[in-house]
């Protein structure tokens, strides 16, 4: 089996990050907010190494579903864990052909990265991620994920394109315990021929439903509503909702959405919070008396979003119907 502890991939040191140094037990708001304040993260755009982690999954797992299969020991192909492996890992197939999917190069450089010299590389939205996968202990749960993220961005707001990529990077997280399982698993039966570190080599024999709840999480995943689930928790949602001439609430999701590609074309252009160029729209149209602001030319903000050190004036769209519909 391939060295859990070598490389690029940290799989063997749990799910402590810079933000939360004393391993605390999450799940809580409190506790997001901690991991929150840890979380200083900058837009350089990051090494490419985060995205090999991926292949390095695919290979351990893949590894270790082969010596499951092909095993005589009861231990592994009769065992609970390894059943569960082999009749599904057709759902462990699907979950790595949509992170690689849904994770290409240009989206990862767009993405804010952890501003520490341990994890210089790791996207904010990926901690975040791994901390809660860690904190639900194998299970995840839509309403606890809801709590977590808002009580996260009441210290440290995310941007549109990190709510966005949460799917990919719980996937990604998801499959990162589940390899440690299954790493475990096999390594237990072969009489510990695998360098699995020792401490979590036994956290993770300990619960013999590891496998099984890991592949039930990325299970819930794929159900899940993410567009529902992102309005649910987009702070610029919330702000463009108190359009005064209460229109944007009642458009379709598609229309919706082209808004919100305005307000955040508008703030990399700029440099601004995404939250504060929707509050200009909604104070512009306010100014305007209530005109709903569907019909509003952006231009009108523009005194209040002048460029940051370094911006372009003209990469900005003039009209919302101007921003593409497509996202990264």
């Amino acid at each position: 089996m391939p060295d859990l502890e070598s490389g690029r991939m940290d799989t063997t040191t749990g799910a402590v990050s810079p933000g939360n140094p004393e391993g605390l037990a999450l799940g809580s708001e409190e506790a997001a907010r901690h991991v929150a304040s840890g979380h200083a993260a900058t837009r350089r755009a990051g090494p490419p190494g985060f995205l090999r982690r991926l292949d390095e999954l695919e290979a351990l797992l893949r590894e270790a579903h082969a010596h499951v299969a092909s095993s005589t020991d009861p231990k592994l192909g009769l065992s609970y864990a390894g059943e569960w492996l082999l009749d599904n890992f057709y759902t462990v197939n699907q979950a790595v052909r949509q992170v690689r999917q849904d994770l290409p190069p240009g989206f990862y450089r767009e993405l804010p990265k952890l501003d520490a010299s341990a994890e210089h590389d790791l996207p904010r939205i990926y901690a975040l991620a791994r901390e809660l996968t860690s904190s639900s202990e194998f299970t995840l749960d839509p309403d606890r994920m809801r709590r977590f993220v808002a009580a996260y961005q009441s210290v440290s707001p995310l941007t549109m394109g990190e709510l966005w990529g949460l799917p990919t990077m719980l996937r990604l997280a998801t499959l990162e315990r589940l390899a440690r399982a299954a790493t475990a698993l096999v390594d237990h039966a072969l009489g510990g021929a695998t360098p699995l570190a020792g401490e979590r080599r036994r956290q993770v024999e300990g619960d013999p439903s590891a496998v099984a709840n890991s592949i039930l999480s990325l299970r819930a995943l794929d159900i899940e509503d993410w567009q529902k689930f992102f309005e649910s928790v987009s702070r610029v949602e919330v702000i463009l909702r108190r359009d005064p001439a209460r229109v944007y609430a009642h458009m379709d999701f598609e229309t919706r959405d082209r808004y919100r590609k305005v307000v955040e074309h508008l703030a990399r252009a700029t440099g601004h919070p995404e939250e504060s160029v929707a509050q200009a729209a909604i104070d512009c149209a306010v100014e305007q008396s209530g005109r709903p602001i569907e019909d509003g030319d952006t231009a009108a903000a523009r005194p209040s979003m002048k460029p940051s050190r370094g911006r372009q004036e003209s990469q900005r769209p003039r009209r919302l119907a101007d921003v593409p519909r497509s996202r990264p």
